[in-house]
């Protein structure tokens, strides 16, 4: 990009927050910061909310079951399938250890789920009225899982330029209180997408339904991901929800407040 170019986009970003600012109402805005932060954890586990030993009884009962009807009018059977299971379908909980991904095979994935049609410039993926509130960010605990990246750290995935963007350069210390965040139960790969909401963007024109919106991304942007995943054979993910959210954010380099991380989904090649 030459100087001319990001000339230009700094003045359309600084144009696109003047009017921002202008069509969203500070009550509004408020009002879905103060409903955000009720869906957050500030411990990697919030086991209060677990005490209640009926809980383990209810989730054991609903586990792997389907939310149906207890009266209809008919049952229709359908043409026979084959159900056989498929390793590519279910969330991945064992990876190499030693595993590596090369600059091609990342390039890949990350465009085929996130990047841009060159006519249309749409993405693999639907997003209410076009505005893809949710940022893509690879977290990268270990730089030998990726090696032509010379640094630990948070990278911002840009889909226009199909770059990736240095957000925080991680020390030491950072990828220990990250991983304090987390808590993860089994061994993770070191490598991770985060989906994070700019919570602005996404209720300027949908108000309190852009939050929904946006959520809704989140989910789709997970599986876009895991589908390209799919094309590579030998690499799987898992999503995780269950981190401390405004430490994690923080770390990461983005406002807890403006910025929230969603979703992590850590992916790797299988064991």
């Amino acid at each position: 990009m030459n100087n001319k170019e990001l000339f230009k986009r700094v003045d359309n970003n600084k144009r696109i927050n003047m009017i921002q600012d202008f069509l969203l109402p500070e009550t509004y805005l408020n009002k879905v910061l103060k409903m955000h932060q009720q869906t957050t954890w500030h411990l990697p586990y919030n086991w209060d909310t677990f005490k209640d030993p009926e809980l383990y009884d209810w989730c054991e009962l609903v586990a792997d079951t389907e939310v149906l009807p207890d009266y209809v009018e008919e049952r229709i059977q359908l043409s026979p399938v084959s159900t056989n299971e498929s390793n590519t379908t279910r969330s991945l909980r064992e990876y190499k250890k030693d595993f590596q991904i090369t600059d091609s095979d990342l390039s890949n994935i990350l465009f085929k789920s996130f990047g841009r049609h060159k006519d249309t410039l749409a993405k693999n993926y639907p997003s209410a009225g076009g505005l893809y509130p949710i940022i893509a960010v690879l977290i990268v605990l270990d730089k030998n899982k990726i090696p032509f990246l010379k640094h630990e750290g948070s990278y911002i995935y840009d889909s226009r330029e199909n770059e990736l963007l240095l957000l925080k350069k991680f020390t030491e210390e950072d990828i220990n209180k990250f991983r304090k965040c987390v808590d993860m139960p089994w061994e993770v790969p070191d490598i991770a997408m985060a989906y994070a909401m700019d919570i602005k963007r996404a209720t300027t024109k949908y108000k309190f339904r852009g939050y929904r919106h946006a959520l809704i991304e989140v989910g789709l942007m997970a599986q876009s991901f895991r589908s390209s995943l799919w094309d590579m054979n030998n690499f799987g993910e898992c999503c995780w929800s269950g981190f401390s959210d405004n430490a994690l954010t923080h770390l990461l380099g983005l406002s807890p407040r403006l910025a929230p991380v969603a979703l992590l989904q850590w992916f790797g090649e299988k064991e």
